[in-house]
Protein backbone atom coordinates (compact mmCIF):
# COMPACT_ATOMS: atom_id res chain seq x y z
CA UNK A 1 0.00 0.00 0.00
CA UNK A 2 1.16 3.46 -0.73
CA UNK A 3 0.00 5.66 2.11
CA UNK A 4 2.06 8.85 1.86
CA UNK A 5 3.93 9.51 5.10
CA UNK A 6 3.86 13.27 4.53
CA UNK A 7 0.05 13.28 4.32
CA UNK A 8 -0.17 11.16 7.48
CA UNK A 9 2.00 13.70 9.29
CA UNK A 10 -0.17 16.54 7.97
CA UNK A 11 -3.32 14.83 9.27
CA UNK A 12 -1.76 14.33 12.72
CA UNK A 13 -0.64 17.97 12.72
CA UNK A 14 -4.14 19.12 11.74
CA UNK A 15 -6.16 17.07 14.25
CA UNK A 16 -3.64 16.37 17.01
CA UNK A 17 -1.92 13.28 18.35
CA UNK A 18 -4.57 12.34 20.92
CA UNK A 19 -7.43 12.66 18.43
CA UNK A 20 -5.67 10.51 15.84
CA UNK A 21 -4.78 7.82 18.39
CA UNK A 22 -8.49 7.60 19.26
CA UNK A 23 -9.38 7.66 15.57
CA UNK A 24 -6.97 4.78 14.91
CA UNK A 25 -8.59 2.70 17.65
CA UNK A 26 -12.04 3.48 16.23
CA UNK A 27 -11.06 2.47 12.69
CA UNK A 28 -9.43 -0.75 13.93
CA UNK A 29 -12.60 -1.52 15.88
CA UNK A 30 -14.79 -0.97 12.82
CA UNK A 31 -12.73 -3.46 10.81
CA UNK A 32 -12.73 -5.89 13.73
CA UNK A 33 -16.52 -5.69 13.96
CA UNK A 34 -16.97 -6.38 10.25
CA UNK A 35 -14.58 -9.32 10.28
CA UNK A 36 -16.28 -10.86 13.31
CA UNK A 37 -19.71 -10.39 11.73
CA UNK A 38 -18.47 -12.12 8.61
CA UNK A 39 -16.68 -14.90 10.49
CA UNK A 40 -19.74 -15.60 12.63
CA UNK A 41 -22.11 -15.31 9.65
CA UNK A 42 -24.23 -12.85 11.61
CA UNK A 43 -24.63 -10.36 8.80
CA UNK A 44 -23.85 -10.30 5.12
CA UNK A 45 -20.65 -8.28 4.84
CA UNK A 46 -19.67 -6.99 1.43
CA UNK A 47 -16.13 -7.13 0.14
CA UNK A 48 -16.50 -3.47 -0.76
CA UNK A 49 -17.23 -2.58 2.87
CA UNK A 50 -14.24 -4.57 4.10
CA UNK A 51 -12.09 -2.91 1.45
CA UNK A 52 -13.20 0.54 2.61
CA UNK A 53 -12.46 -0.27 6.24
CA UNK A 54 -9.07 -1.73 5.31
CA UNK A 55 -8.24 1.53 3.55
CA UNK A 56 -9.20 3.46 6.69
CA UNK A 57 -6.97 1.19 8.79
CA UNK A 58 -3.99 1.59 6.44
CA UNK A 59 -4.37 5.37 6.65
CA UNK A 60 -4.56 5.51 10.45
CA UNK A 61 -1.71 3.01 10.86
CA UNK A 62 0.51 5.30 8.81
CA UNK A 63 -0.48 8.09 11.20
CA UNK A 64 0.48 5.89 14.16
CA UNK A 65 3.87 5.35 12.51
CA UNK A 66 4.25 9.11 12.23
CA UNK A 67 3.18 9.72 15.83
CA UNK A 68 5.84 7.33 17.12
CA UNK A 69 8.49 8.33 14.54
CA UNK A 70 8.59 4.84 13.03
CA UNK A 71 9.22 3.69 9.50
CA UNK A 72 9.47 0.41 7.60
CA UNK A 73 12.98 -0.24 8.92
CA UNK A 74 11.59 -0.28 12.46
CA UNK A 75 8.56 -2.42 11.72
CA UNK A 76 9.71 -4.88 9.04
CA UNK A 77 11.86 -7.05 11.35
CA UNK A 78 8.82 -7.59 13.58
CA UNK A 79 6.62 -8.40 10.59
CA UNK A 80 9.14 -10.92 9.28
CA UNK A 81 9.52 -12.58 12.69
CA UNK A 82 5.79 -12.79 13.33
CA UNK A 83 5.04 -14.22 9.89
CA UNK A 84 7.87 -16.75 10.17
CA UNK A 85 6.72 -17.72 13.67
CA UNK A 86 3.16 -18.21 12.43
CA UNK A 87 4.49 -20.47 9.69
CA UNK A 88 6.47 -22.45 12.26
CA UNK A 89 9.94 -21.07 11.49
CA UNK A 90 11.58 -20.45 14.86
CA UNK A 91 15.23 -20.56 13.77
CA UNK A 92 16.15 -17.23 15.29
CA UNK A 93 15.71 -17.52 19.05
CA UNK A 94 17.55 -14.22 19.59
CA UNK A 95 15.32 -12.37 17.17
CA UNK A 96 13.83 -9.90 19.64
CA UNK A 97 17.22 -8.66 20.79
CA UNK A 98 18.39 -8.40 17.18
CA UNK A 99 15.29 -6.45 16.13
CA UNK A 100 15.66 -4.03 19.04
CA UNK A 101 19.33 -3.53 18.19
CA UNK A 102 18.43 -2.80 14.56
CA UNK A 103 15.77 -0.30 15.64
CA UNK A 104 18.26 1.43 17.94
CA UNK A 105 20.86 1.61 15.17
CA UNK A 106 18.27 3.12 12.83
CA UNK A 107 17.27 5.73 15.40
CA UNK A 108 20.91 6.65 15.99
Amino acid sequence: MNVPYEKAVAIVDKYGVHHQKVKAAEELSELQTLLLQDANCKDKVSVAHITEELADVYVVLKQVEAIYFLDDRDIQPYIDFKMDRTLGDDRNERWEETAKDQANIHRG
